[in-house]
């Protein structure tokens, strides 16, 4: 995976969100089960391992191998990266959902 170039100073943010690397890890979705994408929407909502293991009624030591899986098969290396992969890919939501969550933030 390519590491983007840090510079210093005022830069137009508009001309690279979202940056490559999400709308590249965003088209590899399709390689990811059911199950992994639903880890990868709770992980969005902010949820450790414990408590996604919870929601699916599985065990931690599933979820950490779900997000193996996800990390290497997205190629990424956080879970920073595949809760900004699954929120800009709007896992789990409506487009209702979305309006209403904007609507409720503002």
């Amino acid at each position: 995976m390519n590491v983007p170039d840090v510079k210093c100073g005022p830069r137009d943010v508009t001309s690279s969100f979202p940056p490559p690397w999400v709308l590249e890890a965003a088209s590899r979705l399709e390689t990811l089960t059911e199950r992994q994408l639903a880890v990868m929407e709770l992980l969005s909502q902010g949820l450790g391992n414990s408590e996604i293991a919870r929601q699916l009624s599985c065990s931690e030591r599933t979820v950490k191998q779900h997000l193996s899986t996800i990390f290497t098969r997205l190629d990424i290396y956080s879970r920073l990266q595949a809760g900004l992969i699954a929120y800009h890919s709007k896992l789990g939501k409506t487009e209702s959902d979305w309006s209403a969550s904007l609507d409720h933030d503002s």
